[in-house]
């Protein structure tokens, strides 16, 4: 496993570098000057050595930390949450909400359109916008550009960048984004009627997906090949009375490795998703809930910069409204 922002063997070797140099130095100098450079050397070795087991402490239960126990449960009315660790074929954690679209009380948004500097939209993180909005549940949506993320010193967008979206995205029937993409684009009525491709009645909210995984029941036979990857999707039964959300988390070795885009067809034509499309993924994939104190928690495990724990600024979103449980 390469970790490239932690590496153990160069804090060891900075220790063995400073101890020597600051012996050499000791000796030349005088007794006094000596004293207190000992003293200081002494104590910046002491403070990096317990930085250094502190963060060998982390890194290794970073690697080494096992799967979560598998959960079912009721988040909120209507929203039942399920998380599945397996091992074959490789590592995985996998997550899936079902919500009930006749449940009272669901209702859905799609982040709203915010310009800046040009841009269709200001960027934030799913879980800022789950607070922003006061939805109790929310995922990633669309992907955007410009986009890049070479180191976390070298990256974009930061929060409150603006940004553009592939595909059509609407809020609220103020349609955003227009701009020609794949197909596979997500429509939710005000009534809660989820459709993809054409709309039921205007357009009200509106995310794109990047193409089809499941279609008629079966995986689509247009899915590319492609390695393992942390991924996101979103899917809808055949009676159209539950929407499915999906989330398979990735890049983190022996805890889970991500799916390939045919697996992830097949976990979500097991949830039931007879129609379904892929989201924004990699370090974009988040899946927040409220956590009952005005906050936000995330669900899954969203690695940026290759990063656990860290989640990706990103463009919109899809937030669900429910009633808490009583």
């Amino acid at each position: 496993m390469n970790y490239p922002y932690f590496s153990l063997f160069g804090i060891t070797a900075f220790l063995l570098f400073a101890a020597r140099f600051f012996n050499r130095w000791r000796r030349k100098a005088g007794t006094r000057f000596r004293k207190s450079v000992w003293g200081f050397s002494l104590g910046l070795a002491l403070v990096l050595a317990v930085g250094s087991g502190v963060l060998g402490g982390y890194v290794t239960w970073l690697v080494h930390r096992g799967q979560p126990e598998d959960l079912q449960t009721a988040l909120f009315r209507g929203i039942d949450y399920t998380r599945r660790a397996t091992r074959t074929p490789r590592p995985m954690v996998i997550h899936v909400v079902s919500i009930d679209l006749k449940t009272p009380g669901v209702r859905f948004l799609v982040t709203p359109g915010d310009p800046v500097d040009g841009r269709a939209i200001r960027a934030q993180k799913t879980s800022a916008f789950l607070k922003k909005s006061g939805a109790q549940l929310a995922i990633n949506g669309n992907y955007f550009f410009p986009f890049r993320s070479n180191s976390p010193f070298d990256y974009f967008p930061h929060d409150g960048d603006g940004v553009d979206l592939c595909g059509i995205a609407a809020s609220c029937g103020e349609v955003y984004s227009k701009r020609e993409w794949v197909e596979g684009t997500l429509y939710i009525s005000e009534k809660n009627e989820v459709s993809f491709d054409e709309p039921i009645g205007p357009v009200y909210n509106a995310i794109a997906g990047n193409g089809f995984l499941t279609r008629g029941g079966v995986v689509s036979p247009t899915i590319p090949a492609s390695e393992p990857y942390p991924r996101a999707a979103i899917g809808l039964t055949k009676d159209r009375a539950r929407l499915l959300l999906f989330i398979i988390d990735g890049k983190q070795p022996g805890y889970s490795e991500g799916a390939t885009l045919t697996e992830l067809a097949q976990v979500m034509l097991e949830a039931g998703a007879h129609d379904g499309v892929r989201l924004d993924e990699g370090g974009s994939c988040a899946l927040a809930a409220e956590d009952g104190a005005g906050g936000a928690k995330l669900l899954n495990v969203p690695v940026n910069h290759r990063i656990p724990f860290t989640e990706r600024v990103v463009a919109n979103h899809l937030g669900v409204f429910a009633e808490r449980m009583r």
